[in-house]
Parts: structure tokens; C-alpha cells; sequence
């Protein structure tokens, strides 16, 4: 009984205080804060510096070679990347996974788009992502528009985009 309580009681507090741990930027960023900057290579060899992309509208999807919800994104983040590309649209997978994972997947599941490594896990923790898949889609300010948990509903996100290219 002694032990039930100690953890009935303490769990909950060293969680608030784990919760109170992580900085309140990564855990407030919500729709219409300023997506913040940061700086990862790309499976490409190229570097990419933050969402530095000003007058594009980008797509951000934090995602896994493991996770199947994720895997079922690509095709329609494909899809939309190739169709509003000229439009000003940017997509970026980003991911923990090696690049060799990534390269290997990529030979059954063909990604069009650029896939970025977060190996020390930085930008998830800045953009406050657990668990995946989460996609953001930010404005050409840099404003984050759209937050989607979960794969997002095509219909849906195709609406945002297009409703945010005008």
C-alpha cells in the first residue's frame, strides 16, 4: 500500500517537473508562432538552413522509415510537392533515421522531395514534435499556419496550401 502511494503521488509531480523541463518554446509552438530556424543536411549532401526559404510556403513533416502512418504520408506529400512546386511550395521530410536508413527506404519508397537528418534530435525538440507523424505548413513570413498530428486529411491540407499560395 506504502508504494502505491509514493507513486500515486510522486509519478504525477516528477512528470510536471520533466513537462516543466522542456523549454516553453518547443512546448507553446502552436499555429501562429514564427517557425524557428535551424540548419540540417540533406540526404542530397546539401545543407539547409531553417525554413530560410522567405516568399515560399513550406511543408515541414517530422516522420520515420519505421512508422507506417509516416510512410503512408509520402505519397500524397509527392504528390503536392510536385503539383505546387512552381507555385512556391517547399516540402522537407525531416527524420532521426541515418541516411543510409533513409537511402535504403528510399529505394522501395521513392521520396521527392528533400528528406533532412536530425540525428541529435534538435529540431524536433525545437519545433516541441513527440510523437510523429507531425507536419507543419508555414507561410511565406514564416508563420506557422497549420499544425497537423497524425497524417494530415489530403483534402485538407491541399485546401491549406492552395488557400496560402494566393
Amino acid at each position: 500500500m506504502g508504494k502505491i502511494f509514493v507513486f500515486s503521488v510522486f509519478l504525477p509531480l516528477a512528470l510536471l517537473l520533466l513537462v516543466g523541463a522542456v523549454p516553453q518554446s518547443a512546448r507553446a509552438l502552436q499555429v501562429g508562432a514564427a517557425a524557428p530556424e535551424f540548419s540540417l543536411s540533406g540526404t542530397n549532401g546539401k545543407v539547409y538552413s531553417g525554413v530560410g526559404l522567405s516568399g515560399n510556403v513550406v511543408v515541414l513533416n517530422f516522420w520515420a522509415t519505421w512508422c507506417p502512418p509516416c510512410v503512408g504520408e509520402i505519397n500524397l506529400l509527392n504528390g503536392l510537392y510536385k503539383k505546387y512546386e512552381m507555385r512556391g511550395l517547399r516540402v522537407f521530410g525531416i527524420t532521426k533515421d541515418t541516411a543510409i536508413e533513409v537511402k535504403n527506404f528510399e529505394a522501395t519508397h521513392p521520396v521527392d522531395y528533400p528528406v533532412l537528418i536530425d540525428s541529435r534530435s534538435a529540431v524536433h525538440t525545437l519545433y516541441g514534435v513527440m510523437p510523429i507523424p507531425v507536419t507543419f505548413l508555414i507561410d511565406s513570413n514564416g508563420l506557422i499556419v497549420k499544425k497537423y498530428i497524425g497524417p494530415p486529411d489530403p483534402a485538407s491540407i491541399e485546401h491549406d496550401i492552395k488557400e496560402i499560395l494566393r
